[in-house]
């Protein structure tokens, strides 16, 4: 073991947006389907074409970094400015929206605080990471949400998560009840990708649900199903 290992270095601090998503159901469709190399061929497809999206996006934007285990993905900001949320904040809508374009629905959630990095040995600590996964593994639909923390850094610049017109406020589906109240800020899937007054994303989580084999895995669809249909078409924000 190197000498580096054991230093604490101050510089590897920040204070950032973190951004937690993964691919719902991943997990299963590798136990279905990969019992051997040649049955791995279609959850690794489905995997190479999730992260084709995820890095296109990210080298879009330079104060964005990104972290992979598995079909877990990892999104971190150089600070916590409103700038940088604003890149990731898009980023992860769009990460979003072009998987289930593929058919690949993804969870996720957005955090903000202080983490300990260190890539070049995939060193990542620090509550921020804690409650991004959290909440976004405790999710039972396909969403994106905005943590706590997200939403109290938000407040500092005089923008409450009700101002942003891709989320609203609603009852989170969950895999475990937790304490306290549910009610966070979730993105409304395909509501910056609307054509003439129609989320173009309800048909395609309408179809991916009518093909899901379980009742359970309707029951996620259903629930994200209500949530847009609640709300409605917003103004397109790009």
């Amino acid at each position: 073991m190197e000498k580096r290992f054991n230093i604490f270095n101050p510089a590897n601090c920040r204070t950032c947006w973190c951004c937690y998503l993964d691919i719902l159901g991943f997990k299963r469709l590798v136990s279905k389907d990969g019992s051997d190399c040649d049955a791995l061929m279609n959850p690794v497809h489905k995997y190479y074409q999730c992260r084709e999206i995820v890095e296109d996006w990210i080298q879009r934007k330079r104060c964005l970094h990104l972290a992979c285990f598995s079909d877990t993905f990892l999104i971190y900001s150089d600070d916590d400015s409103a700038s940088a949320f604003a890149h990731i904040e898009q980023a992860a809508r769009w990460i979003m929206n072009l998987n289930l374009s593929h058919d690949i629905p993804m969870r996720g959630a957005l955090s903000c605080g202080a983490i300990y990095v260190v890539e070049a040995d995939n060193i990542y600590i620090g509550t921020p990471l804690i409650e991004a996964y959290e909440q976004a593994e405790n999710q039972n639909w396909i969403g994106f949400l905005l943590c706590y923390s997200a939403a109290q850094q938000l407040k500092k610049f005089d923008l409450s998560p009700s101002k942003l017109l891709n989320y609203r406020r609603w009852q989170i589906p969950r895999n475990k009840q937790t304490r306290g109240k549910n009610a966070l800020h979730a993105y409304l899937i395909g509501s910056s990708s609307s054509l003439k007054g129609k989320n173009v994303y309800l048909g395609t989580l309408r179809q991916m649900m009518l093909q899901a084999k379980t009742k359970r895995d309707k029951s996620k669809y259903q629930k994200t199903i209500r949530f847009l249909e609640h709300h409605g078409v917003l103004q397109v924000v790009q």
